[in-house]
């Protein structure tokens, strides 16, 4: 999925404006959820994550 979503980010940066409506939604969908994001939620993605390799190294 990540790699489907570069190849979009990819073509929206050679092509622009002329790249289709379905990419420039995913990349004004992405522009949002960058913008949403603070970083207290990234902290807290990250604790989250980490816990959960710990727990699994057990």
């Amino acid at each position: 999925m990540g790699l489907v979503l570069v190849v979009l980010i990819l073509v929206y940066l050679l092509l622009g404006e002329e790249s289709g409506e379905y990419v420039i939604s995913v990349i004004t969908n992405i522009s949002l959820f960058v913008s949403a994001v603070t970083p207290q939620a990234i902290v807290g993605a990250a604790i989250v994550l980490g816990l959960v390799s710990y727990l699994r190294g057990k």
